[in-house]
């Protein structure tokens, strides 16, 4: 049996690969055998290639964080006005989330909730989260300071708010909740920005 790394071995086709296994079954549910049999390769050769099946979860996330994560939050960070940019991210939230083509829900969001997850992991999870609220905190104290929202605005309050009505999409998303359900989800939580935002 030959052991090692295979030379035709595509590292970056199988952490895209792993990253649709766990987004499906999350990391505690994912067993060794269910990724090296999706990834066509050995327990020694997935060894050489990852370390861990931790260390490879690890690649996963910042994979996803990239590719899917990017376009829910990253515009959060562009000059432009928060109550766009907050819209946008509900709104991406639903329609991201419920592709035919990908398993439903936040893979970063939901991981770990089965549960079994090493003290580094966890944490490192809780601080991706945490970076995900602040961000959406930052947005809003930036729209203040430009007067596009009132003075007197609880700013960590509304980021709050807005978060967990988000990281709630994300389950109803895993649920099954449609991509129309959600989007008015997130137009009826819009509404509310006058009251959050505006009025103090």
């Amino acid at each position: 049996m030959a052991r090692g790394r295979p030379r035709t071995f595509d590292r970056e086709a199988a952490v895209e690969q792993a990253m649709l296994i766990f987004w499906a079954k999350g990391f505690t549910n994912t067993s060794l055998s269910d990724l090296t049999s999706a990834l066509k390769i050995n327990p020694p050769s997935f060894y050489a290639a990852f370390g861990s099946k931790e260390a490879l979860y690890l690649d996963v996330l910042e994979r996803y964080s990239l590719e899917i994560g990017e376009k829910l939050w990253g515009e959060l960070l562009r000059d432009g006005p928060a109550y766009h940019a907050v819209e946008n991210l509900l709104l991406n939230t639903a329609r991201y989330l419920t592709r035919e083509k990908s398993p439903k829900g936040c893979l970063l969001s939901l991981s770990g909730m089965e549960g079994g997850l090493s003290e580094s992991l966890s944490n490192e999870l809780m601080r991706r989260r945490h970076a995900m609220l602040i961000r959406l905190e930052n947005c809003l104290l930036a729209a203040r300071g430009k007067n596009e929202i009132s003075a007197r605005a609880d700013c960590e309050a509304a980021a709050r708010f807005y978060f967990t009505l988000q990281q709630g999409m994300v389950t109803r998303a895993r649920d099954g909740e449609t991509t129309d359900e959600l989007e008015t989800t997130a137009k009826s939580a819009m509404r509310l920005w006058p009251v959050l935002l505006q009025d103090g």
